[in-house]
């Protein structure tokens, strides 16, 4: 992947200089606050502000610092709640440190809210159903039949 060597925009515009400054723990270190100031400030367009949650979110993420990713990601979800890159970046968070079953079904979610692919959207009930239930599958004994007629009427 090659990177931009153009420099951000202007100095004052942190969310603009995080954002290409991303890539290595150094920058992304040096680029939080900036994200933090922006996030804290007024003057970011709606597609600004999202961006710096998702990229601040990931940083802290990529960083170590998984309960401020956490914080961060889910303080954009109150902005952007249906968000699905938001919401993707949190389950990877939540993974970090050691949800893995609410990241599984946070993932779920969010592949059957935003997948195209058929047999995705075929089993699209199924799949929401055991976002939240994913332990079920060893309490419920249906046939393939019984279990797909359960899920596609």
């Amino acid at each position: 992947m090659r990177r931009s060597t153009e420099p951000p925009r202007e100095r004052g515009d942190p969310a603009t200089g995080a954002r290409h400054r991303r890539g290595t723990s150094a920058a992304d270190r040096a680029a939080a606050p900036f994200s933090e100031q922006a996030l804290a400030g007024e003057g970011l367009s709606t597609e600004d502000r999202h961006g710096v949650f998702v990229g601040l979110g990931s940083t802290y993420r990529v960083l170590g610092r998984y309960e401020e990713s956490l914080a961060t990601l889910r303080r954009g979800l109150g902005e952007f709640p249906d968000d699905a890159a938001l919401r993707t970046f949190l389950a990877m968070a939540l993974y970090n440190v050691g949800e893995a079953h609410e990241a599984t079904g946070t993932l779920l979610k969010v592949l059957a809210a935003t997948s195209a692919d058929d047999g995705v959207r075929r089993y699209r009930r199924a799949v929401e159903y055991y976002a939240d239930h994913l332990d079920d599958a060893e309490r419920v004994l249906l046939t393939p039949c019984q279990h797909w007629l359960t899920f596609t009427s």
